[in-house]
């Protein structure tokens, strides 16, 4: 489903672009909804898309051995699949965890956009960044919870 400019508005990252920026990002954009138990992409897999968790909830899960392992539970305006944006493969496993709606960026052409326009690489890298950040912070904090006694955040 296309998306409307008037979509970007909506999202905290993208409000502070000018009009032709958001513009510029729609017309690249795809809307999608997925049931609960979809997978988006495999761990290992190829670059792809970006997501956006617009509604819903995406797990990003790993392989341990011979089991997937829960690594993290995304929420609206996450970013789902950001080592795309480095043309790098999967690093995990996203499984839609909750019904979502969910706004797609085939990686090449953000690229292209980012390149072309400063603005619009620049709100989307910052958001990459922090999201990376904040998951960093996560990880850290789960393994003070295994290996780590009386820590807290």
């Amino acid at each position: 489903m296309a998306v409307d400019p008037s979509t970007l508005d909506a999202m905290p990252f993208l409000r502070r672009l000018a009009a032709d920026a958001r513009a510029e990002l729609a017309a690249i954009a795809t809307l999608e909804e997925h049931s609960a138990g979809a997978v988006l992409f495999r761990e290992g897999d190829a670059p792809g898309a970006v997501f956006l968790v617009l509604e819903g909830r995406v797990t990003l899960t790993m392989r341990v051995g011979q089991r997937e392992a829960s690594v993290l539970s995304l929420g609206a305006d996450e970013l789902v699949g950001w080592s795309s944006l480095l043309a790098r493969r999967r690093v995990a496993t996203a499984l839609i965890s909750q019904r979502s709606r969910l706004l797609r960026i085939e990686a090449s052409p953000l690229l292209e956009l980012c390149e072309r326009d400063a603005r619009v690489g620049y709100a989307v890298m910052a958001q990459a960044f922090e999201d990376v950040s904040d998951r960093l912070v996560d990880t850290r904090m789960q393994l003070l919870d295994l290996y780590g006694k009386g820590a807290s955040r």
